[in-house]
């Protein structure tokens, strides 16, 4: 959940809501106010079987380890809720971000004291993006790098199946606009626990 600005907007809903975030970090700089938050591994979630009803994974946050790795997430995500419960998640459309990428050519921005430099690419054989870049801020570089599984729509509903989830919408945004496979960049998918 991280700085949790998610959190606040669904407690103003009145919707329980705990947060998740493997950065005890930033879990502590939260304000507490009413938040539940859990400091763990969505690979092992910290909860009972079968004790949500929901939950989500926002902003491309699915997809960063090797396939057991995402499949162990996804069954997880199908232990954790009740039957019925849902999931929601946000994903590239592998083929078309894939794509996109192949595009992209390494960038550097600058302005003022701040400068980026980022490049991607992907790798094939099981179709991952790999990302790469460096922020340099007042003098202080930080360099990042990470590596994405791109799943195409029939994937990535392969595996939620597997999991015991079910696709029920598909979206390219979170306007709910129309899902198009061959032209989306994005997928958000609300699937719902098996029965």
């Amino acid at each position: 959940c991280a700085f949790g600005r998610h959190l606040k907007m669904l407690k103003k809903a009145k919707v329980p809501v705990v947060g998740l975030d493997r950065f005890h970090h930033l879990l502590n700089d939260h304000p507490k106010r009413g938040r539940r938050l859990i400091a763990g591994d969505t690979r092992a979630l910290p909860v009972r079987d079968c004790s949500l009803s929901g939950l989500y994974c926002l902003f491309n946050s699915f997809g960063y380890y090797e396939r057991d790795e995402n499949r162990e997430i996804l069954k997880e995500w199908g232990r954790s809720l009740r039957s019925g419960g849902r999931a929601i998640f946000q994903i590239p459309n592998g083929p078309v971000m894939a794509e996109i990428t192949r595009e992209f050519a390494p960038r550097q921005m600058l302005t003022g004291n701040f400068s980026m430099t980022e490049s991607y690419e992907i790798i094939e054989d099981d179709l991952m993006m790999e990302g790469r870049g460096c922020w340099e801020f007042s003098g202080e570089k930080q360099f990042w790098e990470f590596r994405m599984k791109l799943y195409s729509p029939a994937e990535i509903e392969d595996e939620l199946n597997a999991a015991g989830l079910m696709i029920v919408e598909l979206f390219e945004d979170y306007d709910e606009s129309e899902f198009a496979a061959d032209d989306s960049a994005e997928m958000v998918i609300v699937c719902k626990k098996k029965s």
